[in-house]
């Protein structure tokens, strides 16, 4: 029998899928990882009242398409935001057409806003035939120097300690450090001034040979750019030479010796109002995908 022939079904992926998604991505997608390393891709969602994750094309009981979904709830201007990180997007070549029809079953909630920050070619194209916008496409990496603006701005109170961070951060915004401190790779520090609070979450990385912290988010991220000269001057005291963070974050404005990077594909997103920069990257199945090549890596 010709499969293409038969109807493709679209179903939500349930937790009795996984043994079939997981080994359908580990033959078709990405072989570097198992089985069992793809179901706990797919099982990291932060949002436990989903019951799905993600959508599933079968013809009968093949299997011939995945796209993956990891669900988060957040607080943007005193409203609360629903988001899907869309990741683990493919079909089969034989059946191709079914990738628009995964993409399709996947975003139908209106008030929901849509995330991909790993698409690579044909799945950014594909969304931005649908009405997905960039949301990002460059980066960038400038040095941690000390200044005299952050070496004597004593009203700036920075945590770091886990603990202290994870108490004084649960009145501000109950369960956000439990959402990262699962990542075994981010650190969390909460900076204090003036009655204002501003979450950092960064992952320990290099660039180009040198020291990195990678800011994944920002919380409020309208105070980032006022709050860097001390960032950068405790990152130098922490023997991290660099910091790098997405080109939105900063609002366009230059940092000293910057350097600019363009991402190979760039992240995309849809929301009916939502602006770039509101869009932080630390609910996302990259911040879980580099704890888990950190980890393989060890």
């Amino acid at each position: 029998m010709n499969n293409k022939k038969i109807k493709v079904q679209i179903n939500p992926i349930t937790a009795e899928d996984m043994d079939e998604v997981g080994s359908f991505l580990h033959t078709h997608f990405n072989p570097r990882w198992n089985v069992e390393e793809w179901k706990k891709l797919f099982l990291s969602g932060w949002d436990s009242s989903q019951s799905d994750m993600g959508r599933v094309a079968r013809v009968g009981e093949e299997v011939v398409g995945v796209i993956g979904a990891l669900y988060s709830n957040r607080v943007i201007n005193g409203r609360k935001e629903s988001f899907c990180n869309i990741h683990s997007w493919v079909t089969l070549e034989s059946h191709r057409t079914a990738s628009l029809q995964l993409l399709m079953a996947l975003i139908t909630d209106g008030s929901r806003h849509y995330i991909n920050v790993t698409a690579n070619q044909k799945a950014y194209q594909s969304s931005r035939f649908v009405k997905f916008k960039v949301l990002e496409s460059h980066f960038h990496a400038f040095p941690n120097t000390p200044s005299v603006t952050g070496l004597l701005n004593f009203a700036c109170k920075i945590i770091k300690t886990p603990q202290t961070v994870k108490e004084a951060l649960d009145h501000l915004a109950p369960g956000v450090y439990d959402d990262f401190a699962q990542t075994s790779n981010l650190q969390q520090w909460l900076l204090q001034k003036n009655g204002q609070s501003l979450h950092l979450v960064f992952r320990k990385t290099t660039w180009k040979s040198w020291s990195c912290a990678q800011i994944v988010r920002a919380d409020p991220i309208e105070l980032l750019q006022s709050w860097l000269p001390v960032i950068k001057t405790n990152m130098f005291f922490n023997k991290i030479a660099y910091t790098t963070v997405d080109s939105r974050f900063l609002g366009g404005k230059k940092q000293p010796f910057m350097q600019s990077s363009q991402y190979p594909v760039p992240l995309i997103y849809l929301s009916n109002h939502l602006q770039p920069q509101q869009i932080d990257n630390g609910y996302t199945d990259r911040v879980i995908l580099d704890s888990m090549i950190a980890n393989s890596n060890k």
